[in-house]
């Protein structure tokens, strides 16, 4: 029998992390899915640790490919070799929430199973996340709510970087049915044709589908470790050269590389365009890359800044846009991080710019991506049900919708009026706190 869903986990030298995200997909209460860990020729213990769950569920595969792969040839390798109804992709330090696959069939199934489905994911950094001030910070959704968005308008959008592309369809940690896919590739004779394989994606599903909705209920843990890519790219010019094997898809020719998500989204777009899987005669002004790319450069490593601040000067200089990027540039100078911004317990912040609440995980004794789906394994945990009264709390209490604004500076200003406005909240949390301890 088909299974509802296939998630594949493409892993490399990453079992450390590989594990806990495993056990968050095998400790699902559901039954039709297959679990599908594609190791691209790993020299640790990633086999072993594959075998291992395999002893617990007979729906998971252990494939590989015969040689190391670049992400996106490598991606190609393991799609290949999906059976379900709906595909995901899910990275070797992300995870599922504990109903993630009960409720993605759910809303499947409610919305007459349209083409993609995805969602406003919980975030969750490990220990040993690199970007500076995260380890074990996590942002919840507060919200449930679901919506239809058209493609069309989706894609008008992007080009004005105007949306968010984790609103876009999403294969990397959402759900794109197999018919979508099987119908992209008779068009572009393969899936990813962009060395982003991720973004690359979201845009190539705008081109051959019609609508598709976006949830703000979480369906999956998006992790950030030590070994997340992007993550780690962003603050270091070692880890970006280490991600460019010499079978990459080359960078689209229209832009020069650069790791921001607007040069990205950039290089995307032009591959969708020149495969004919979107309006030749859709533009994105350069001026909108430059923009949304020096929106980007906050709080990085120097080193970092400066190689990101030479390529879009010279994209700048390209459009004859030099006098506009000039003025960009010093009305944001370069800012160093300093301190943690952030509070010791919990506030809130925007996320793509919808409500969520954010935690200091150290609090809850979290260590791993499986530490931290357990909080919320059980509807009548403490975790669950104080979660369930902090969402209920901020639906209910208008002061804080009406003081947003002051609430995204809570990590800021500690007798800010968001700070008082989340006392109760707080106290809350360290009754929590103070309960664990107690059950321990």
């Amino acid at each position: 029998m088909q299974p509802y869903f296939s998630i594949v986990v493409p892993t490399l030298n990453r079992c450390d992390t590989l594990k806990y995200t495993i056990d968050t997909i095998i400790d699902q209460d559901y039954e039709s899915f297959e679990l599908i860990v594609s190791d691209n020729c790993s020299s640790d213990e990633t086999e072993s640790i594959v075998r291992a769950a395999q002893k617990k569920r007979a729906n998971i595969r252990y494939i590989k490919p015969s040689r190391t792969l670049s992400m996106s040839r490598h991606w190609e390798f393991a799609i290949k070799h999906v059976l379900g109804k709906y595909v995901a992709f899910v990275g070797d330090d992300d995870g599922l929430m504990p109903d993630g696959l009960i409720v993605s069939e759910k809303l499947l199934k409610e919305h007459a199973e349209p083409d993609a489905l995805s969602s406003l994911n919980t975030e969750y950094h490990w220990i040993s996340s690199p970007v500076p001030h995260h380890s074990n910070i996590a942002r919840m959704p507060l919200r449930r709510r679901t919506m239809k968005l058209d493609t069309s308008e989706s894609l008008q959008r992007l080009v004005k970087f105007d949306i968010d592309y984790h609103k876009l369809p999403n294969l990397y940690r959402g759900w794109i049915s197999k018919s979508t896919l099987d119908k992209l590739s008779s068009k572009t004779n393969g899936i990813f044709k962009s060395c982003i394989p991720d973004i690359y994606m979201s845009i190539a599903c705008l081109g051959v589908i019609g609508s598709y909705y976006f949830t703000e209920q979480p369906l999956f843990i998006e992790g950030v470790s030590g070994n997340s890519n992007g993550a780690k790219i962003s603050q270091s010019i070692s880890a970006e050269k280490d991600f460019f094997l010499d079978d990459s898809i080359p960078f689209h020719s229209e832009i020069g590389y650069c790791n921001t998500i607007a040069f990205i989204i950039g290089e995307c777009f032009f591959q969708c365009r020149d495969l004919g899987l979107i309006n030749q005669n859709l533009e994105i002004d350069p001026i909108n890359i430059v923009k949304a790319s020096l929106n980007e450069l906050s709080y990085i490593p120097l080193e970092r800044y400066q190689q990101r601040i030479d390529v879009i000067s010279q994209y700048a200089k390209k459009h004859n846009l030099t006098e506009q990027y000039d003025s960009l540039v010093a009305a944001k100078p370069y800012i160093e991080r300093g301190a943690s911004p952030f509070p010791d317990d919990i506030w809130f912040e925007e996320k793509m710019g919808f409500e969520v609440l954010a935690a200091n995980c150290k609090l809850l004794d979290c260590k791993s991506v499986y530490d931290f789906f357990s909080l919320f394994k059980i509807q009548s945990s403490s975790a669950y049900i104080i979660l369930n009264i902090l969402r209920m709390l901020a639906e209910k209490n208008s002061e804080i919708h009406k003081n947003h604004q002051a609430l995204n500076q809570v990590a800021w200003m500690e007798n800010s009026l968001s700070w008082k406005l989340t006392a109760p909240l707080r106290g809350l949390f360290s009754l929590f706190q103070a309960r664990i301890k107690y059950n321990s």
